[in-house]
């Protein structure tokens, strides 16, 4: 091992080792030197040298240019083995091949976790945490847009990818963001956030979280404003992931562009349909006593819409016209809860053609359930050395879309191989004509108390009805994304 690198794996393994608020964050483990792969430390990859510039710092960043191939290029993720952001073809499950798209920043004191990629290729919205944060405000994580910038036209070796946090572009500080955003076309970005103020920034009180949809523009000057606000704002709610239909057109929506989206509402009424009692021993008890420090809390239920949008990208409905595309299970299995005070259906995404929509369902392992306390506590553990440090499973189904904008049908779940069930969670798709109907990439976590952890990345083919998952074998990795290029090769 060479000198630093011990350091620098032990920051990693702390970073963003659970980025999961309100159905929405990603959950993300950082396992130096691989998790799937079960390295040893002598065999791990050395610290990454400082690629990149600081030009101001937490604010600007300039690093070396790597070209998107959209002819092979239609998913990228974060390497758990160095912290860079790479490219691969989500139709190859065999190569272990993939292209270096970021350079890690860790050198710089941050690192990035998920990347979305706009449809021309060229721009980019990442989110990014400092990797030595203790707690509080310091640990929230940021939104930085980065696009390509051309130095000399005549050559391409000096170009560089700018990453500008959107602290800069208007979204006021101390903001949180949850990670996600999506393209609704090349000058239009939405993402879930709260600006400030925002309280202690810890994530643990999930009463002061209320994210809402914003927008980066970026027809002119780049700005950071509310998304239709008057339209899909309430402040009694929490917005989770935004995912969007792409478009058809480089810089324009087009009228009926399918977005979906996760909220829940504080005013839901108490019952075992609408809330769940968050860290009871045993489901609702509050007598049992409590798994970990603090109190209990009345979870409200997540769920999950899809709207449209006209061709201005404006919605066609306002949120109190819309009705959830399923109704989240109620069973004891889907009530239970881990360290993360959620449950229901959450982390949505929806298919390129509009007519799927993959949810995240949350879920207790039955057997945990059956003959343990504290059950959601034991699964996925985030700290090796905390039997209560885990979290309920986001087990990912889909459906296919009515004319309502409703499930026709039962969602269908991804197959689970593990037990406890492992984490199929932040589903994205991606074209695969020759597979079948559809293909999703899929972040895996597995990380029961005791045992190896894995961390990385499935593909998941529906054909005829049947959902199956196929790994990838690039290696440890998270924060998986789909491209869309706009006029893909």
């Amino acid at each position: 091992m060479r000198e630093g690198q011990n350091v620098t794996c032990e920051k990693l393994s702390r970073m963003a080792i659970m980025l999961s608020l309100a159905g929405i964050m990603l959950l993300s483990l950082w396992s130096c030197g691989g998790g799937a792969s079960q390295e040893s430390p002598n065999d791990m990859e050395p610290p990454p040298l400082a690629a990149c510039q600081t030009v101001t710092p937490d604010v600007e960043f300039r690093c070396p240019y790597h070209p998107i191939d959209g002819s092979k290029h239609n998913m990228t993720f974060t390497s758990l083995v160095d912290g860079s952001v790479r490219l691969a073809d989500g139709n190859d499950t065999v190569s272990p091949n993939s292209d270096l798209l970021f350079d890690p920043l860790q050198p710089l004191g941050w690192a990035t976790i998920l990347s979305v990629i706009s449809p021309s290729l060229d721009r980019a919205l990442t989110a990014k945490q400092k990797v030595d944060c203790s707690r509080g405000t310091e640990c929230l994580i940021k939104l930085w847009y980065v696009f390509h910038e051309q130095n000399d036209i005549s050559r391409i070796d000096d170009d560089e990818w700018v990453h500008v946090n959107l602290s800069a572009l208007g979204l006021d500080e101390p903001y949180e963001a949850h990670g996600w955003s999506t393209w609704l076309h090349n000058d239009l970005v939405l993402f879930n956030a709260q600006g400030a103020p925002i309280g202690s920034g810890s994530g643990s009180q999930f009463e002061d979280n209320m994210t809402q949809i914003y927008a980066l523009r970026l027809d002119g000057a780049p700005r950071v404003e509310r998304f239709a606000a008057g339209m899909l704002e309430d402040q009694n709610c929490l917005t989770g992931r935004v995912n969007a239909q792409p478009p058809r057109e480089a810089n324009s929506c087009f009228d009926g562009q399918r977005v979906s989206f996760v909220r829940r509402c504080e005013y839901e009424p108490v019952s075992s349909t609408t809330r769940a009692l968050w860290n009871s021993k045993f489901l609702d008890d509050p007598s049992s006593g409590t798994c970990v420090a603090g109190g209990q809390a009345q979870v409200p239920v997540l769920r999950t819409y899809v709207m449209e949008v006209d061709e201005n990208c404006q919605p066609k409905q306002t949120f109190s016209e819309m009705v959830p595309v399923h109704v989240p299970a109620s069973e004891p299995e889907n009530r239970s809860m881990g360290i993360v005070p959620e449950w229901g259906e959450m982390l949505s995404a929806i298919s390129a053609d509009g007519k799927y929509v993959a949810l995240g369902v949350n879920r207790v392992d039955s057997s945990l359930l059956a003959s343990m306390d504290c059950p959601g506590f034991r699964h996925n553990v985030t700290d090796p050395n905390d039997e209560l440090s885990g979290n309920a499973t986001r087990h990912t189904h889909v459906c296919e879309l009515g004319d309502t904008l409703q499930c026709v049908a039962e969602p269908i779940p991804v197959p689970t191989e593990s037990s406890p069930m492992e984490d199929l969670t932040v589903p994205g798709f991606v074209a695969n004509p020759l597979i079948g109907d559809q293909s999703l990439i899929i972040n895996r976590v597995f990380a029961p108390f005791g045992e190896p952890r894995i961390v990385d990345v499935v593909r998941g083919d529906l054909f005829n009805g049947q959902l199956t998952l196929t790994p990838f074998q690039f290696g440890p990795a998270t924060g998986a994304t789909p491209i869309h290029p706009t006029n893909p090769p």
